[in-house]
């Protein structure tokens, strides 16, 4: 709720809704993106429900539910009190099997809709068995519950009875009955409308079609033809349904190298049918083609990509407490938005440093930036007026400089030897490409396209392509290496773990199948004789790609023509290996794939060394992952995986140690026990829990063949449970394992965490992630802010934002070696990165333009009243992106959004608009000062101004002091206005 605003989001509508109030009268509905936060389309009207089942109200006295249920199955009088207080605190995962507690009475569904409702019962036989099937499940659970003396309600007070279902299916007398098994003299159609749905699902044909498809047989479209033509001998229209135009191209070529002359419409089409009663037979092109998911809307690219180039400039989750950096003053600490008395009611940051108070307008955030160090330590507060930032920014410049020198080293040998010039795409790599079973989203076919160009050019390429998890990138990999393939040249894929290499293997040895690609592997699960085999098969050209750890990097690794390396997470591999990586980048094509976009590995592509893409949006379907915080209960546990494995899924149970660690660490299942747990001892509390489970465990430290074994079982869904340590963290793509637990979740890095979340929800199935932590007293502050932000950031894409989150709490460590971290903890990670840019450009001949952002001197100031935007955060974010607008355009903009999120505008905003207007104009002639009065605008231009004095115009005139100075008329109402047109009249005739 803002003001007159309020956001409601609803399961009901695909999009949450705006309400717009003037006074107490609905004033507008709108449908709203909540990425972009802009409008979409008004609507007449929203139904709105509770957003869940259960809701603690003071209508029912629940506690008192709560307690006759504990008493009736004799639960501990200590845990009822503890369950009701976190019932009371919001603070209960699984909280829909206490819902009876909640509700006077559960209705069933009719009780919700009009009398009048007409029912169509689908299948009524299945309908009755499913129930059936719940209804035993729901007795089950509920006799488990009450047998471990755990707080439960019957499933009567869940479900509707069966008899009362059956009753309904039998006896409405509004029903449409559509059995898919016609029996004659069936009572259960009396008194019901039946209908009779004659349909040939064209079964066998996508039989066919699928067989020919796998096969990849030459006369794919034989079976096809020869429906079409059946269908036309009786009669019917054809009609093929394509999901995209590019499908529809594809599909129309195809049908015309047949000769057949079909309509292909672009529209969705569930499935493929042929009504011979009505004449007509509908194809769609997943059946001819292979199913393909469309292409997502590229709702949150722009938002992800901002996030990943300057995620420490978001504001919006500024505190007090943290620190920013001043472009003039240096490190301070932030104390908040105040009021000074005396002057205009806007808001002044106000700064802490050593010897005074700084307070700033908002309207010159411009000036300063969040603080990120090397090692997640406080920093020292600078003096205010400079003298110890400028020292400090003196020595960390001589040392940017011999970074810059070292960068420019390794890009100056790159660029000196020449490139292989691959040769343009081909039919077979065309296609490659459409055997891909997903629509590739826009940011993935842009990677694509900029891999093969670069692949294409007479210079080596060295790029590096950052996504989410499971956003695509090995897509981007394969389709580079098959290109490397195609024109005789070998490729390397090189991963930091094991497992990462047999997915990847898995993955090339199905993608290439139908292709004369040979794949090698080269990781410990590889026996001798085997590695022997691939090192021989690399020196002879026998095998074309290989996918291996670190052992790819080793001397006795010879390649008969290396075209391509592929390096996945560079970041994870140790100073030894990327030196050896530093050299093969001035030989060979380097495709760098990195999951967590943690900005020190974005140095090089921010200096303008490394060529870089991103993948922002995320895939057709895919859902953000639920999170929750919980301590270690067993009810938990059970019902989580209990209901995972019902839906045919597979869970993953994260725990950082293997065995025993040192006495006297509290458990993480509050057992008090006096040790943390084994991993054998979490596997032995799954099987205890759930004894129908089939559970492996995965560590590290087993043998190479029975980890192998047991991770294929999971693969293969042989296992139900997989207990292991962090080694399925990076690279495991299993759809079917949409639930996880991470024991010890407090003790894990945030980026790690995000990683590890990142193995769940890779299908379009909901997925679940619980972070077991101690009681809340036992987590220190850092923990419990990583937790926070994993919370936080939930949504699709959040990579980008937890990598800044995780930059924020750890720290920025170091960039080409330690020796970098002084450097950054001195000024800054924003700061360093600027300097470092700087220093490169200059070392390579290249102007180097700072942007001035002009000091504002203003009599009107303008700014965004506490009553209209009351939420600090948003104030200031909003404040940010104002001063950092670099024309009109922009500021247009962002006035339709804070509308369209905050209600009308008021002057204040409006006027603040204006003065961010003349400020953007001022920067670009590289004004120092800017001063605004209702009589005079004046301003100072740095000796690096474009303007021409020469050429100025005639309103213009030059003061003693250098500066520029116009009149403002009496007459114009609005000086931010006028001062506006006169800058803009400036830069026209003399710049």
């Amino acid at each position: 709720m803002r003001g007159a605003v309020i956001d409601v989001a609803t399961p009901l509508q695909p999009f949450p809704v705006r309400v717009e109030l003037d006074g107490d009268v609905v004033d507008s509905l709108r449908l709203f993106d909540p990425s972009t936060q802009r409008t979409l389309r008004t609507i007449e009207r929203v139904d709105l429900h509770p957003v869940r089942d259960t809701i603690v109200t003071g209508d029912v006295d629940w506690k008192t539910a709560l307690r006759d249920a504990a008493d009736h199955v004799q639960h501990p009088s200590r845990a009822t009190r503890q369950l009701i207080e976190q019932v009371a605190t919001g603070d209960f995962v699984g909280i829909d099997v206490l819902m009876p507690a909640f509700h006077a009475r559960t209705a069933a569904v009719w009780d919700l809709v009009p009398a009048t409702t007409t029912w169509v019962w689908w299948d009524p036989d299945a309908i009755v068995a499913t129930a059936d099937a719940e209804l035993a499940h729901a007795a089950a659970r509920h006799a488990d519950r009450v047998a471990h003396r755990q707080v439960s309600f019957a499933p009567e007070a869940h479900f509707v009875a069966r008899a009362a279902l059956v009753e309904r299916l039998t006896t409405d007398p509004r029903r449409v009955v559509v059995p898919t098994l016609e029996l004659a003299d069936d009572p259960r159609g009396e008194g019901a409308t039946a209908l009779r749905v004659v349909l040939d699902d064209l079964r066998p044909l996508r039989a066919e079609l699928e067989r020919m498809r796998v096969q990849h047989d030459d006369h794919l479209a034989q079976p096809l033809v020869k429906a079409v033509n059946a269908w036309r001998a009786e009669g019917l229209a054809v009609t093929f349904a394509a999901d995209s135009a590019q499908r529809r191209d594809r599909l129309v070529g195809l049908l015309d190298a047949y000769g057949l002359a079909c309509e292909v419409l672009v529209a969705p089409l569930g499935a493929s049918f042929a009504s011979r009663a009505d004449g007509v037979a509908f194809v769609s092109t997943a059946d001819v083609l292979g199913a393909r998911r469309p292409a997502p809307r590229r709702s949150a690219a722009k938002k992800a990509r901002d996030a990943l180039l300057g995620g420490v400039g978001d504001f919006s989750q500024l505190a007090p407490g943290d620190f920013l950096v001043h472009q003039l003053h240096g490190v301070g600490r932030y104390r908040g938005l105040v009021k000074l008395p005396g002057t205009a009611p806007i808001d002044f940051l106000h700064l802490e440093y050593d010897g005074g108070m700084l307070y700033l307008p908002v309207y010159r955030l411009g000036e300063v930036q969040r603080y990120v160090g090397a090692e997640g330590h406080a920093p020292r507060i600078d003096k205010l007026g400079g003298v110890t930032w400028e020292k400090a920014r003196t020595k960390v410049s001589r040392q940017v400089a011999a970074l810059a020198e070292e960068l420019l080293q390794v890009y100056a040998q790159r660029a000196a030897l020449p490139g292989h010039r691959f040769p343009p795409a081909d039919d077979f790599f065309h296609e490659f490409e459409a055997a891909f079973p997903f629509e590739e989203t826009p940011d993935q076919a842009a990677a694509i396209d900029a891999v093969l160009t670069d692949m294409e050019s007479g210079k080596a390429m060295d790029r590096l392509v950052c996504g989410d998890v499971g956003y695509g990138k090995t897509e981007v990999a394969l389709r580079a290496v098959f290109r490397a393939a195609l024109a005789g040249k070998q490729a390397v894929l090189l991963a930091p773990t094991t497992l990462l290499v047999e997915q990847h293997a898995r993955t090339m040895t199905e993608r290439f199948a139908s292709w004369p690609v040979k794949v090698g592997k080269l990781s410990r699960f590889q026996g001798k004789a085997e590695q022997l085999a691939t090192v021989r098969g690399l020196a002879e050209g026998s095998v074309d790609v290989v996918v291996g750890t670190h052992r790819v990097l080793s001397p006795d690794v010879r390649f008969k023509d290396l075209g391509l390396v592929v390096i996945d997470e560079e970041q994870r591999f140790g100073v030894t290996h990327k030196e050896r990586l530093k050299k093969l980048r001035t030989q060979v094509d380097v495709l760098t794939l990195t999951a967590t976009p943690i900005p020190r590995t974005l140095h090089l592509a921010m200096a303008g060394l490394r060529d870089l893409s991103i993948i922002a949006t995320p895939p057709a379907d895919r859902r953000a992952v639920r999170t929750f915080v919980a301590t270690v209960d067993e009810a938990l546990v059970k019902s989580a995986i209990e209901q995972e494995l019902a839906r045919g899924g597979q869970v993953y149970f994260v725990t950082r140690t293997i065995g025993e660690e040192r006495p006297g660490t509290r458990t993480g299942t509050g057992t008090g026990t006096g040790r943390r747990e084994t991993i054998h001892d979490w596997a032995g509390m799954v099987r205890r829990l759930v004894p129908k489970a089939r559970v492996g465990v995965a560590h590290g430290a087993l043998p190479a063949e029975q980890l192998e074994d047991v991770m294929v079982q999971f693969v293969k869904g042989e296992l139900d449970v997989l207990v292991a340590t962090t080694i399925v963290e990076s690279g495991l793509d299993i759809p079917r394992a949409n639930t996880m637990f991470v024991a010890r979740a407090d003790t894990f890095g945030l980026s790690q965490l995000y990683q590890l979340r990142g193995r769940v929800g890779r299908s379009r199935e909901r997925a679940y992630c619980y972070l077991l932590v101690p009681s809340p007293d036992q987590l220190t502050d850092e923990a419990r802010r990583r937790l926070e932000a994993l919370q936080r950031f939930t949504e699709l894409g959040a990579g980008f934002q937890i990598a800044s989150a995780d930059l924020e709490i750890r720290g920025g460590g170091e960039l080409l070696g330690a020796r970098q971290s002084g450097s950054i903890a001195s000024v800054g990670f924003d700061q360093y990165t600027k300097m470092l840019e700087a220093a490169v450009a200059e070392l390579r001949g290249q102007p180097i333009h700072q942007l001035v952002d002009p000091e504002l001197t203003i009599e009107v100031p303008g700014f965004i009243p506490d009553d209209y935007v009351p939420d600090t955060g948003q104030r200031l974010e909003l404040y940010k992106r104002l001063s950092a607008i670099e024309d009109e355009d922009e500021v247009r903009e962002a006035l339709d959004e804070i509308q369209d999120r905050y209600g009308p505008l008021p002057g204040e905003v409006l006027l603040l608009a204006d003065l961010m207007v003349v400020k953007a104009l001022a920067r670009r002639i590289d004004a120092i000062s800017v001063e605004l009065t209702r009589a005079r605008l004046a301003i100072g231009l740095a000796p690096s101004t474009p303007v021409d004095i020469k050429k100025v115009p005639g309103p213009w005139k030059l003061e003693r002091d250098g500066r520029l100075h116009v009149p403002i008329g009496a007459t114009e109402t609005a000086p931010a206005e006028a001062a506006r047109r006169r800058l803009q009249s400036l830069i026209e005739r003399a710049t």
